[in-house]
């Protein structure tokens, strides 16, 4: 309605006359903090894991071995739940794995429908042993 954007505050219309009263309604916060969305990603009390960081701790080189990235997810994961982090989207991990790569020089290979990351190994964690 058009002369709704004309009316002051606190003045209401009445819907069968037209005449308008002098009560107010209870005016909203509009504090900046109250009006600005509060973004699941910008949570500060559960942030979300870096997968930079962990892709930095989680890999080491290791010639004529490979990592496929489900491998490499699952370990994102793990990580973040131990820290007490959330894990990102798959699409966003995806993405940053491929940024990664390619700032480090780690080469990726299709097989099917897998993506390896070629020429690396997951590094082992506190209390993983070899099999």
């Amino acid at each position: 309605m058009v002369s709704f954007e004309l009316m002051t505050p606190g003045v209401t219309q009445a819907s069968d006359t037209g005449a308008e009263t002098g009560t107010t309604a209870e005016a909203p916060n509009l504090t900046a903090e109250a009006s600005r969305p509060r973004l699941v990603a910008s949570n500060p009390e559960n942030p979300v894991g870096s997968v930079k960081r962990i892709l930095t701790e989680s890999l080491e080189k290791a010639r004529g071995t490979k990592v496929e990235l489900a491998e490499l997810a699952n370990r994102y994961r793990a990580v973040c739940k131990a820290q007490g982090k959330r894990p990102c989207s798959l699409e966003v991990f995806a993405g940053e794995v491929a940024a990664f790569c390619k700032v480090v020089g780690i080469n990726r290979k299709t097989e099917g429908d897998h993506l390896y990351l070629v020429d690396v190994q997951l590094a082992r964690t506190q209390g993983e042993t070899a099999i």
